[in-house]
């Protein structure tokens, strides 16, 4: 069959704020697989075939890349399943959109659906959109499966047979199959098919959403394994991969980065993983692997980690072997917000790492992820957090992203939430969950007592907190990230941000085009 995969644009509210943009790894996993399988497969990259442009839509949206029609445009009339990918909840009201205008072109072509939105919203997203089917969780053997059934294969199953699958029946019922079991061997999934996306532009753009400034550096994304095995109360991973945590074979992960630095250049590998180091001996694996093809790389725990597996032995290894970033998720400095929250993380031992990384002077830089306006955050409790902050600078953290709380679908605070009746599930709430780089008000505060400007006044606070301390203590280091946003040449990605916003107005590549 001709299957086109489709990456939709990115839909913001603030134009000046950075966006987050990488090449889009599941869909490149689906697409080998489908291959793989015989089919022949295309992909539609509707942010990557055209960065740096952004249109104006007006009432404040701005999409960054092509517009629903135009990727519409771009898929072949001949193609008989079209595929479209939705990670992220925020993007919902574009992917919906893109899914109208390829419906509108293309009505006899099958419409599929996929990604973690997808698979904590699938009832919404098969009544609003004109996607038939919707593949939930893991999803390349089921995606393969149901490519198999619509070509008519003989042995292929039933639509009511294919684990992982939900679809809207004759009658217009939503159907919803069993999920899949989870596959244990990820050395047998086919790498990314990144030939098909144009991953030259996304590096060029250096625009990555986990990426320092280092003008020498060409990033890259790969995923080293699946799986979270804990069940923090706010994050929706337990839904969408469940609590098993599987690894791939640390050489497949090597000759992986260097097939990446061969075709495309590749020099700082972003490790997209929920939480790469959990198994200490895989992780001293998979660093004596790199170090043993010393490859002059470098690599970074992009999506965040744990701190229980860290030691001075792995760190030196991780050091050698090229990581220049690790990323730690404390969340709150405070005790009883996390044993709420189950993060089930001890908070002396996240610094007793950087102490560590500082005393030994392994050269990583180390940056932390936390959380303001929980629902049962007391004021105290972001006080406690505020202290947190402060220990955090004295033990060696340099960088702090420090997020709004947002009932995300999927987590348990969003099902809590959606019971009680206090989840519209609207445009607004969707849009809604993507502003945690967004420094301005008017944002949800699902406080029970506290206003979205509170939140936004504590989230402030929080910064001033520790980048004053961070700053104040190398007097030195704040005068070079002045001149390096002065410059456009930041050093961190808390420097990027505030060098976009002052230079995005003089970006040549911007477009902007009011409907």
């Amino acid at each position: 069959m001709k299957i086109t995969l489709v990456h939709p644009p990115l839909h913001v509210r603030n134009v000046k704020g950075l966006p987050a943009i990488q090449p889009p790894i599941g869909l490149a996993y689906v697409a080998a697989s489908l291959r793989e399988a015989g089919h022949e497969v295309a992909a539609v990259d509707g942010l990557g075939e055209a960065i740096g442009r952004v249109t104006d839509l007006g009432d404040g949206f701005f999409v960054h890349g092509l517009l629903p029609d135009e990727i519409a445009e771009r898929i072949d009339p001949d193609t008989d399943v079209v595929g479209v990918s939705t990670m992220f909840s925020s993007f919902w009201p574009i992917s919906r959109a893109v899914l109208e205008a390829i419906h509108r072109r293309l009505p006899e072509a099958a419409l599929v659906c996929g990604g973690e939105h997808v698979t904590h919203c699938t009832d919404l997203v098969l009544r609003e959109s004109p996607a038939r089917w919707a593949v939930l969780g893991e999803g390349e053997e089921t995606v393969c499966e149901l490519a198999a059934h619509l070509a008519g294969e003989a042995g292929a199953p039933g639509p009511d047979r294919i684990e992982g699958l939900a679809y809207r029946d004759a009658e217009g019922r939503v159907r919803t199959n069993p999920r899949r079991r989870r596959r244990r061997s990820l050395d047998e999934i086919p790498w990314p098919a990144w030939d098909l996306f144009p991953v030259k532009r996304y590096i060029d753009a250096g625009l990555f959403a986990s990426m320092s400034y280092e003008p020498a550096q060409r990033p890259m994304v790969v995923i080293g394994s699946r799986g979270c095995p804990y069940t923090c109360k706010f994050c929706s991973n337990e839904q969408m991969w469940g609590v098993h945590y599987f690894t791939r074979d640390p050489q497949d992960i090597a000759d992986e980065m260097e097939a990446y630095m061969r075709a495309y250049g590749a020099t700082d590998f972003h490790f997209l993983d929920l939480t790469p180091i959990i198994n200490r001996r895989w992780a001293k694996d998979l660093c004596r692997e790199l170090i043993e093809r010393d490859l002059g790389i470098t690599w970074k725990t992009a999506a965040g980690t744990r701190s229980e597996a860290l030691d001075a032995e792995l760190l030196r290894l991780m050091a050698r072997s090229g990581c220049d970033e690790l990323i730690l998720a404390p969340e709150s400095g405070s005790p009883r917000v996390l044993e709420i929250n189950r993060k089930r993380i001890d908070l002396e031992n996240v610094l007793e790492v950087v102490r560590t990384i500082r005393r030994e002077k392994i050269p990583l830089r180390v940056s932390a992820f936390m959380i303001i306006g929980f629902p049962e955050e007391r004021l105290r409790d972001v006080l406690e957090t505020y202290r947190y902050l402060l220990r955090m600078v004295w033990a060696g953290f340099s960088i702090l992203f420090l997020n709004r709380f947002a009932a995300y679908p999927g987590s348990e605070y969003y099902d809590t939430a959606l019971r009680e009746g206090r989840v519209e599930l609207s445009d607004a709430y969707f849009l809604d969950l993507d502003r945690n780089l967004d420094f301005t008000t008017g944002f949800t505060s699902w406080h029970p007592r506290w206003s979205s400007g509170f939140v936004h006044a504590l989230r402030i606070g929080g910064y001033l907190v520790f980048y004053g301390a961070y700053y104040l203590l190398r007097p030195v280091t704040a005068a070079r990230a002045v001149w390096g946003v002065l410059r456009n040449r930041p050093r961190s990605r808390f420097e990027r941000f505030f060098s976009f916003r002052l230079w995005s107005a003089s970006r040549t590549l911007r477009v902007r085009v009011r409907e």
